[in-house]
């Protein structure tokens, strides 16, 4: 399977803009959503997401993998909720492959 095509995943997270951006950013809040335990998940943390990473606040994050962004944005929509008959805010995590956005900061 090739990873040359652009990709996009979302996510619905019911939770408010700031709690998700600090759950993306904050390595100690990542630690908790890894889905693992090893003696160096806090270093890997610190590679992935705070040496290869640029934070654009407070909606942005670009990882960076060979000197190609990966970029995660968190969007705030609102969206008609049929159930409930009502509008209401939906905050999305966007994940996606978007082609060089600049030197990895590393």
């Amino acid at each position: 399977m090739s990873m040359d095509k652009p990709f996009r995943v979302e996510v619905s997270v019911d939770a408010p803009r700031d709690v998700v951006w600090r759950t993306l950013t904050e390595p100690e809040q990542i630690r908790h959503w890894f889905g693992w335990d090893y003696d160096k998940l806090d270093e890997e943390i610190h590679v992935i997401f705070v040496e290869h990473a640029r934070l654009l606040p407070p909606d942005r994050i670009e990882l960076f993998e060979d000197g190609v962004a990966q970029p995660v944005e968190v969007l705030v929509e609102r969206r008609w909720a049929a159930a409930f008959g009502a509008f209401g805010l939906a905050v999305g995590v966007l994940i996606g492959l978007a082609g060089d956005a600049g030197p990895d900061p590393a």
